[in-house]
C-alpha cells in the first residue's frame, strides 16, 4: 500500500458570521486519505466545500476540529509547504510586477538559486506559452494567461504534491486540451494530484478516484467507472436530400440542432432510433454518426441534491 501523500483526519473549518460571530461549517468531519502518486478529483455543487479542501491540504487554512497532514507532518508546518504547489480558485496576482518579475520573486520565496531559478522560470514560461509575456505587467495579461501564469507558479519549484483549485476557469478550448496533457504527463511522472472541477469530461480522464462533496460533507467517493450513467437519447448527424423524413418525425420528440443545406443535426429520444435506421435502411437519409447522449454533470448534480445523500447507488 502506498504511503498517503496527504490525509485530512476528521478536518471541520468554520467560519464566523455577523455581529454576534455565530459559527457555520463549511467542512464537516472529513475523513479523506490520498495516496503518494494518486490523482483525486473533487467536485459538487458551488459552496459544497471543494475549495476549503484544498486550501487545509494545502496549508493555507488550519482546520477548527480534526489534524490535516501532508506526508505525515501538520500541513500548516513550513517543512510541509515545500513540496507543496497550490493554484488557488481566486489567485492574486501584482498589477504592476512583470510577469518575470513576479515569477522569479516566487522562485526566490521558494529558496531556489538565482541560476536555477533562472531555468525553471524560462521552462515554465515556455511550458505554459507565456515567454512572450514575460516583460508585460500583469494587470495587462488577459484572464487566460493570468491562470496559466497561476499554474507556472505552482509547478516551478517542481512540488511533489499539487493542488489545484479549478484549474481550466478562463482557458480557451486549446488550452484547456494542452492543459489536460501536461496534467497526464505530471501524473504519469508520479506528482500527487489534487484538482476540483466541473467539467466531469476533464475529471473521468485524469482521476484515478472522485469525491463528491455537498453541503461540507462527503457524500460519496470511489472510481467514476463505476457510476451508472443514465442514458438520455441518441446524437445523430445525417444527410438529406429530400426533407418528408421530417414530416414523418415532426410531433415525437425530435430535436433540430442544426440545419445547414442538406446536412442535419439532430437530437432523438430512444424509442425513435428504429424510425430513423429504417430511413436509413431505404436511402431517404444517410447516417454519418449516431452516439448516445448522457446525462450531464449538471443533471447529475442536480439529481443528486434530490436523492438521498448515503445511497451508495447513486447513479449519474
Amino acid at each position: 500500500m502506498r504511503e498517503p501523500a496527504v490525509e485530512w483526519l476528521h478536518s471541520t473549518y468554520c467560519i464566523r458570521l455577523g455581529f454576534w460571530r455565530r459559527k457555520k461549517v463549511i467542512l464537516h468531519d472529513l475523513c479523506l486519505r490520498v495516496a503518494q502518486g494518486m490523482t483525486l478529483g473533487l467536485i459538487g455543487p458551488n459552496g459544497a466545500g471543494k475549495t476549503t479542501v484544498i486550501m487545509l491540504g494545502a496549508g493555507l487554512l488550519k482546520p477548527d476540529l480534526g489534524r490535516v497532514q501532508v506526508a505525515g507532518r501538520d500541513a500548516f508546518d513550513v517543512a510541509s509547504k515545500r513540496g507543496i504547489g497550490c493554484l488557488t480558485e481566486r489567485p492574486y496576482f501584482y498589477p504592476r510586477l512583470t510577469l518575470l518579475e513576479w515569477m522569479h520573486m516566487l522562485v526566490g520565496l521558494s529558496g531556489i538559486g538565482r541560476t536555477e531559478g533562472r531555468r525553471a522560470v524560462e521552462k515554465q514560461l515556455d511550458l505554459l506559452g507565456l515567454r512572450d509575456q514575460g516583460p508585460l505587467q500583469m494587470g495587462t495579461l488577459s484572464k487566460g494567461q493570468l491562470q496559466r501564469a497561476g499554474l507556472a507558479q505552482a509547478l516551478v519549484h517542481r512540488p511533489s504534491l499539487l493542488f489545484l483549485d479549478e484549474p481550466m476557469s478562463g482557458l480557451d478550448p486549446c488550452w484547456r486540451s494542452r492543459l489536460l496533457e501536461i496534467m497526464l504527463e505530471l501524473k504519469r511522472a508520479g506528482r500527487t494530484i489534487v484538482f476540483s472541477s466541473h467539467i466531469l469530461s476533464d475529471v473521468e480522464t485524469i482521476c484515478d478516484e472522485v469525491v463528491l462533496m455537498d453541503q461540507g460533507k462527503l457524500r460519496w467517493t470511489g472510481d467514476m467507472s463505476v457510476i451508472e450513467k443514465t442514458f438520455r437519447m441518441f446524437d445523430i448527424r445525417m444527410e438529406a436530400t429530400r426533407q418528408e423524413f421530417l414530416s414523418e418525425l415532426r410531433g415525437k420528440g425530435v430535436l433540430v440542432i442544426h440545419k445547414c443545406r442538406n446536412t442535419y443535426h439532430l437530437r432523438v429520444q430512444g424509442p425513435l432510433l428504429d424510425k430513423i435506421l429504417a430511413l436509413a435502411a431505404t436511402r431517404k437519409i444517410r447516417l454519418e454518426s449516431l452516439n448516445p447522449v448522457y446525462a450531464d454533470f449538471d443533471e447529475l448534480l442536480t439529481r443528486f441534491g434530490r436523492e438521498n445523500a448515503g445511497n451508495s447507488g447513486w447513479r449519474v
